[in-house]
């Protein structure tokens, strides 16, 4: 949860580009073949050069005599010198993310010769004031990613029921809806989230947008909003997951295999572009690629059936029943 606020502030106020979370943990995956989780301290400088980051921030949050606070420090994945460090201090964890942003921020941008921000907007007003709305919220994120859903969507209403202004809380519990085909929920709460979208960061926004744009059939204005939320967050796998799955839900083929492409070039480990990749190949009347595609994915990844069902589909449209038997 911390460091979740910790990149939404960075993102919101920095200068510099941040790496998304989602290419380091792909990177850690492909390193040392870990599949989830914080990234340990003995990983991070080792994941952070991969990624081609100049900096790395690394802390650690403790708690003394009933205080919270969080020792960090900023380190150039070049020399592996340590560039700045302090310690910050918050009575509550949006207090406590706020105070290290406080701290890196400046340093941040003296290291990357950019001018730091002279107002930084506190994460507060990003996320919930509301300690326990954002632990319910965190609580509702890890339940969601082991697909339980029922749990995630009754953490993320608690969510909401304790901030009625929680603008992430409620997309979350419409895509959670959406996921379990409740259009009608997901549609409400859709809507809650764009009235208290100002308390979302710019990314935030603009991931809302273009879901809203898709969830009430403009998918031409969703898959405009995409591209610009891929032109200015580049490795960031949950936005080009989006962009591929719209461009070939709507039949922009050509396009669909570039973004397939630069997906699998990204995050190699990653099923779901390749997967995406041979479906727009068959689409476009190439079965013997699309058929090669869809070997070389059960060779990569042989213990996923879904990889041998869309084998078996590739074997028929290239005419051969009996292997696809």
């Amino acid at each position: 949860g911390m460091s979740g606020l910790i990149h939404v502030g960075m993102v919101e106020n920095g200068a510099c580009r941040i790496v998304s979370p989602s290419c380091l943990q792909d990177i850690r995956r492909r390193l040392f073949d870990v599949e989830r989780g914080r990234i340990e301290e003995s990983q991070a400088l080792e994941v952070a050069r991969e990624s081609g980051a100049s900096v790395v921030l690394s802390g650690q949050i403790g708690e003394a005599d009933g205080a919270h606070y969080a020792v960090w420090e900023l380190i150039d994945t070049g020399s592996g010198d340590i560039v700045a460090a302090s310690r910050a201090e918050g009575d509550q964890l949006a207090a406590l993310a706020d105070a290290v942003l406080e701290g890196v921020l400046p340093a941040l941008a003296r290291q990357c010769g950019v001018e730091a921000p002279k107002e930084p907007q506190s994460v507060t007003t990003l996320t919930t004031a509301d300690s326990k709305a954002y632990e319910y919220f965190i609580a509702g994120e890890v339940a969601r990613e082991q697909r339980q859903l029922d749990e995630a969507i009754q953490l993320y209403e608690r969510a909401v029921a304790r901030d009625t202004t929680f603008a992430m809380a409620y997309f979350r519990l419409a895509r959670a809806h959406r996921e379990r085909l409740v259009y009608g929920e997901s549609r409400v709460n859709t809507e809650r989230a764009w009235k208290w979208r100002s308390h979302l960061s710019i990314q935030d926004r603009m991931r809302l947008e273009a879901w809203r744009e898709q969830l009430f059939y403009r998918p031409v204005a969703a898959i405009d909003v995409y591209r610009e939320l891929h032109a200015r967050w580049p490795d960031d796998k949950g936005i080009l997951e989006e962009l591929a799955y719209q461009l070939l839900f709507w039949y922009f083929h050509c396009e669909c295999l570039e973004t397939c492409e630069r997906g699998m070039a990204l995050f190699p480990n990653e099923t779901m572009f390749p997967l995406l990749y041979e479906n727009v190949l068959a689409n476009l009347n190439r079965p013997q690629e699309a058929l090669a595609a869809a070997q070389t994915l059960v060779v990569q990844f042989p213990d996923n059936p879904n990889h041998w069902d869309e084998l078996a589909l590739r074997f028929i449209g290239a005419g051969m029943t009996d292997s696809a038997a």
